[in-house]
């Protein structure tokens, strides 16, 4: 095993050299200095959180079938907490979870997962605030009052007819001005057409019934933490910085993970994975004549990292 994780640190840094200078590999003669020996385990919990999904609904909601309804707020606030403890102290939760993560690949739960979903709801019947509970508001074209100035008359109450009458004076037709009520209109102003004079109009977010439900779901999130247990204190830093690097939940693609141990504990539900050696890949990294494999960063019992090269130009020996 040894030996070919010395081949593939040869053939990367050989191909490393050939990408980032003008050296070629053949001039490069690469000698081990030093060898670090590490092992450690995997350590998954699932710690768990309530979230509450709201969406409001236009007038009152039937109580029953797993539905709550409350007039009063602190009555809703009270109930809130009780099915909040409700959820958080549901053994079943802990179980589906740990099923859940045991049902699938290793690294497969990266983010937060809704484990369960409570089917009761919590509702609180307000009155609307737009509409203080009326279920109607002033008309926006009127502001209220009902009526709009008249657009015949431009609201003045009179228009200017024009007239023509014989002078017998001059014996010819004269034309003269003059104004006149508005016949349209009754001092300028005419009914709204929007509200038909009422100066309401129908509320919009209540749809008229002054009242509005506020409905609450309660589930129960399950929140994944990786953490690397080391079962040596002297591990270099930069092996741990390259598993972090790598990503916990993806070290699975450098060598196989298996499943050590699992419980569920206050609360809590804990998973140790233990790591185990791949096969040697070239597709490595080198950086400041220091190779960290990735590869044999899941190794199990022996896992070999080479840390420094002394690298000579051999076309300058």
């Amino acid at each position: 095993m040894k030996d070919a994780w010395l081949d593939t640190c040869s053939t990367t840094i050989q191909d490393f050299v050939e990408r980032s200078t003008r050296l070629q590999p053949d001039n490069l003669d690469l000698e081990l200095v030093e060898k670090i020996d590490f092992d450690y385990q995997i350590n998954l919990s699932l710690h768990f959180r309530i979230e509450t999904t709201d969406h409001t609904q236009v007038g009152r909601v039937s109580a029953g079938n797993g539905t709550r309804v409350f007039t009063s707020t602190f009555q809703y606030a009270e109930a809130l907490q009780a099915e909040t403890s409700a959820v958080l102290s549901r053994a079943e939760t802990l179980r589906e979870a740990q099923a859940l993560v045991l049902s699938h690949p290793y690294g497969a739960l990266k983010k937060d997962h809704e484990i369960y979903s409570h089917p009761t709801r919590l509702c609180l019947t307000e009155d609307c605030t737009n509409c203080n509970g009326r279920g109607q508001v002033n008309c926006s074209w009127c502001y209220g009052t009902g009526r709009v100035s008249c657009t015949t008359c431009g609201g003045s109450g009179q228009v200017l007819e024009q007239r023509s009458h014989f002078d017998h004076y001059t014996n010819q037709y004269r034309t003269e001005s003059h104004y006149r009520m508005c016949y349209t209109c009754s001092g300028g102003k005419v009914n709204c057409n929007h509200c038909s004079g009422s100066g309401n109009q129908r509320c919009s977010p209540c749809d008229g019934t002054g009242e509005t439900t506020r409905i609450t779901r309660l589930s129960s999130v399950a929140v994944p933490k990786y953490q690397l247990i080391y079962h040596r204190e002297d591990v270099p830093t930069f092996i741990k910085d390259g598993l972090y690097k790598a990503g916990i939940p993806e070290l699975a693609s450098y060598g196989a993970v298996e499943l050590a141990d699992s419980g569920i504990d206050e609360g809590c539900v804990t998973l140790i994975f233990s790591t185990t050696p791949a096969s040697p890949s070239p597709g490595l990294r080198v950086s400041c004549a220091r190779l960290s494999l990735l590869n044999s960063l899941l190794t199990g019992l022996f896992t070999g990292v080479v840390r420094r090269y002394w690298m000579r130009d051999m076309s300058l020996s």
